[in-house]
């Protein structure tokens, strides 16, 4: 009869379970991260914070802090592109003088919204959350801001999908810091 060591299956075995376990514990961050901010916001969508965050390879292996950033590196690119479509429909000829003023409105106030990111990013860098928070809600503020314009002078918005998207961005963003900062 043969003996089989069994010290290297052991070793084996050993292994897998401690890389499983890391793999599935290093993504949970992210779901409970999600499902906790959805919970605690009505603002935020599960399904929204986890599809958006998902698109980022470093979401699934990624602290809370982490989450974070990469959350406030989404909601910056979401205000630059934002800006950039501002600025192809301001070349529309055929818009109403109101709506190019809410327009150049919105322009400006997501301009500032990326002021505002970056100067939430620096906070943070310093772990000046109070800072951060403030900045990242100044520029929360921006997609209120910017569908208000419409709403005045009786337009609807060619933004309001965006202004979404970026409002539920900047909410994920809070909810993370506040988790992590209260």
């Amino acid at each position: 009869m043969k003996s089989y060591n069994s010290f290297p299956w052991v070793f084996l075995l050993f292994f897998f379970f401690l890389f499983h376990y890391s793999a599935t514990s290093s993504s949970d961050v992210l779901y409970r991260a999600c499902k906790d901010a959805a919970d605690g916001d009505p603002n935020i969508h599960y399904n929204f914070c986890l599809s958006c965050l998902e698109e980022n390879p470093k979401s699934h292996n990624a602290s809370l802090k982490g989450l974070f950033k990469i959350s406030i590196g989404l909601a910056k690119a979401n205000a630059t592109s934002i800006k950039s479509l501002v600025s192809r429909l301001l070349t529309n000829n055929s818009l109403s003088k109101h709506a190019k003023s809410s327009l150049k409105t919105c322009s400006e106030v997501y301009s500032g919204a990326i002021s505002d990111l970056k100067d939430a990013i620096a906070a943070f860098k310093l772990k000046d959350y109070s800072t951060t928070n403030i900045r990242v809600s100044a520029a929360m503020d921006a997609s209120d801001t910017c569908e208000e314009g419409f709403k005045e002078e009786g337009d609807v918005s060619p933004l309001s999908k965006e202004d979404n998207e970026f409002f539920e961005l900047t909410a994920i963003a809070l909810a993370f810091l506040n988790m992590f900062h209260s």
